[in-house]
C-alpha cells in the first residue's frame, strides 16, 4: 500500500548508499527531510552522516560501522540487492527520493500548521503561507545538469 511505497522510498535511498557511498555528497545538508515522521528515515540519517564524516568509506567500511547496531541485519540485506543500471541512473534516483522525501517533509510541516490554524500568531501564519509557496515550487520540474 502507500505506507509501502513510502518506506521502500527510504530503504532505496539506504541500499543506494550502500552501494555507491560515494553518493552521500550529494545530500543537502542539514538534511530538510530529518524531521520527516515515517520508518528509516532516522537510519538514512545516520548513514548519511557516517558518510559525510568518513568520505571515502566502501560498502563493508559502512556495515563494520553499524557492527552491533539493530539496524545491521537490514543493512546487509540491502546491501546484498543487486541495483538495476549505473552510476548516472544511482545518482538521478537518489536526488529523486531526497526530492520527495523534500515534499513530504515541506506537507508534514503544513498540515501541523494548518491542524492549528485558529491559534496561530501572524509570525506561524506568515511561515504557513511561505510554506504553502514553497509547496507551489517543489512541482517536479526536470533539473537543467
Amino acid at each position: 500500500g502507500a505506507m509501502h511505497a513510502r518506506r521502500s522510498l527510504v530503504r532505496h535511498d539506504i541500499t543506494l548508499l550502500l552501494q555507491q557511498p560515494a553518493l552521500a555528497a550529494r545530500a543537502p545538508m542539514p538534511y530538510p527531510f530529518a524531521h520527516v515522521d515515517q520508518p528509516g528515515i532516522p537510519l538514512l540519517v545516520e548513514v548519511l552522516d557516517l558518510l559525510n564524516t568518513r568520505p571515502g568509506l566502501t560498502t563493508g567500511g559502512v556495515l563494520e560501522a553499524f557492527a552491533g547496531h539493530d539496524a545491521l541485519p537490514s543493512l546487509e540485506k540491502l546491501a546484498a540487492i543487486s541495483l538495476p543500471g549505473g552510476e548516472a541512473e544511482w545518482a538521478e534516483d537518489f536526488d529523486g527520493v531526497l526530492q520527495q522525501l523534500d515534499k513530504q517533509s515541506l506537507q508534514q510541516r503544513i498540515d501541523a500548521l494548518q491542524a492549528r490554524f485558529s491559534e496561530l500568531g501572524p509570525g506561524e501564519r506568515g511561515q504557513l503561507r511561505e510554506l504553502l509557496g514553497q509547496r507551489l515550487q517543489t512541482t517536479p520540474t526536470r533539473e537543467k545538469s
